[in-house]
């Protein structure tokens, strides 16, 4: 018996969580797309289906981006697996592997454009900034705090002793407290962060070169841009992301890496996943006026 469009539709109208319109997203939406789009139903799915190789390779021709196809695969599994008799109707096991086959090009996908990315050490972003800004720079600070604060872009609102702000370095106590941070602070918590003797130092030698309630004050108040131009001016072509990054692969224990995991602000195992490869570090030698135009630039879109 003939499994037409309008029986398909009305198997997930049917369905327990038809009312759930995620869930309808997820499951009859790329089914219908498969096919009206992609697909030659003749209003039979089993026809349409009885050449598996046929139908992934259209599938496959259609979302050339291995995340999408998992997710239409997935969509048409779960309808194989749970329509009335279809499964023994067509062989399941083609559409499961094409499936597995699709994580898999994602990962290989995002592995490299991974090795791809131009990553550098943390120890040359470090001197580079040092080079260019000067030991005693607020630039200079910001790497250094990083390095026992890698927190994502929550270092423009750090308070100075200000034990009411959501973020403050205590400078009798020698830490930072984070109350509010971004993504994850609902899930970590508060965090207390031990600042080491001598970044205690630099972080006094600063506010008594410059005196403020903000720990940094950069020029442009957008803490992704700030962060870009900074490394620029140093000839790193990176983001806070490369310094999170860079940080992460470290070489360190895993004791070391659970306590690094607290302070980021993630699972351990993702601390893991942050590790790049290293590679040769190649400085650019960008004139600050060209990079300060840039910066206007990006300013205006």
């Amino acid at each position: 018996m003939p499994i037409t469009q309008a029986d398909i539709e009305n198997f997930y109208a049917s369905h327990e969580k038809s009312q759930d319109k995620n869930w309808l997203k997820n499951h009859q939406a790329p089914v219908v797309r498969l096919f009206n789009d992609c697909l030659d139903l003749k209003d039979n799915l089993v026809y349409c289906l009885r050449d598996p190789q046929k139908t992934i390779n259209k599938i496959k021709e259609s979302f050339p981006n291995p995340n999408t196809r998992k997710f239409y695969l997935q969509a048409l599994l779960f309808l194989i697996d749970n329509y009335p008799d279809l499964s023994r109707q067509v062989k399941r096991d083609q559409f499961f592997d094409a499936w597995q086959a699709s994580k898999v090009a994602q990962v290989e996908k995002t592995e490299e454009k991974r090795q791809d990315t131009p990553d550098v050490g943390i120890d040359e972003i470090d001197e580079a900034i040092f080079k260019k800004f000067g030991k005693k720079s607020m630039e200079y600070l910001f790497i250094r705090w990083f390095r026992e604060v890698p927190t994502r872009l929550d270092f423009l609102d750090v308070k100075i002793d200000d034990k009411n702000a959501d973020k403050f370095v205590d400078l009798n106590e020698g830490q930072v407290t984070m109350r509010k941070y971004n993504k994850t602070d609902k899930h970590y918590g508060l965090k207390n962060i031990k600042l080491s003797d001598q970044l205690m130092e630099m972080i006094k030698s600063s506010l008594e070169e410059i005196p403020r309630t903000d720990l940094f004050v950069f020029s442009n108040a957008n803490p992704t841009k700030a962060v870009k131009q900074i490394l620029k001016k140093a000839g790193i072509d990176g983001s806070l992301n490369t310094i999170r990054h860079a940080v992460a692969s470290t070489n360190m224990t895993p004791e070391e890496r659970v306590e690094l995991s607290k302070k980021m602000g993630h699972a351990p195992t993702t601390s893991v996943a942050y590790k790049r490869p290293r590679k040769e570090f190649k400085r650019m030698d960008i004139p600050d006026a060209l990079v300060d135009d840039v910066t206007k630039l990006i300013s205006l879109l």
